[in-house]
C-alpha cells in the first residue's frame, strides 16, 4: 500500500527531529515541525502548479485515515478541483456564518459527509436536536453551557 508504517511515525515523533516531508506515495506526505507538530499533507499538481493541502494532525489522524482521505481528495484533483482552494473558501465561509445552522451545514458538507462512515447519524442529531434548539442563534452567542445542555443533559 504505502511506504510508511505506524512504527516509523511513532519513532519520528518521539525523536522530535523536524521532517520537511516523508512520502507515503501518491502525494501523501508526513511532516514534523520544529515544535513537534506532526501533520499529513497531500501534495498535488494542478495545471502544472504545485499545491499542498493539510489533511490533519498525527496522531489525531491515523496513517490509515490519512490514506483514505488522500485517496478521496486525489479523485477531486483528477476532476480538476483545487482541493486546497476549496478548503480556504470553506474557512472564509465559516468565518462569515452568522448563525449556528449555517455553520452546521458547512461542517456537514466539508468534514462529516466526506470523512465519516455513517454521516447520516451526525446529520440526524444536528437536524433533530441542535438546529431546532440553537440554529438561529448567532455563532458568537453560543456558550459552552448551551452546548453542554444540548449534548449532555439532552434538554
Amino acid at each position: 500500500m504505502g511506504h510508511l508504517s505506524d512504527f516509523q511515525l511513532k519513532t519520528w515523533v518521539k525523536a522530535r527531529q523536524p521532517i520537511p516531508g516523508k512520502s507515503d506515495g501518491q502525494g501523501l506526505t508526513f511532516t514534523l515541525s520544529r515544535n513537534g507538530t506532526a501533520s499529513w499533507v497531500l501534495r498535488y499538481r494542478l495545471a502544472g502548479k504545485a499545491h499542498e493541502l493539510t489533511l490533519g494532525r498525527y496522531p489525531d489522524m491515523t496513517l490509515s485515515k490519512a490514506r483514505e482521505i488522500a485517496a478521496i481528495k486525489r479523485v477531486d484533483v483528477q476532476q480538476l478541483i483545487d482541493v486546497a482552494a476549496v478548503k480556504q473558501q470553506t474557512k472564509v465561509k465559516a468565518k462569515q456564518a452568522s448563525n449556528v445552522s449555517q455553520l452546521a451545514e458547512l461542517w456537514l458538507d466539508n468534514a462529516i459527509r466526506c470523512r465519516h462512515q455513517h454521516p447520516e447519524v451526525t446529520e440526524r442529531v444536528l437536524r433533530r436536536d441542535i438546529i431546532p434548539a440553537i440554529g438561529k442563534r448567532d455563532v458568537s452567542a453560543v456558550t459552552i453551557a448551551d452546548l453542554r445542555r444540548l449534548l449532555v443533559d439532552g434538554i
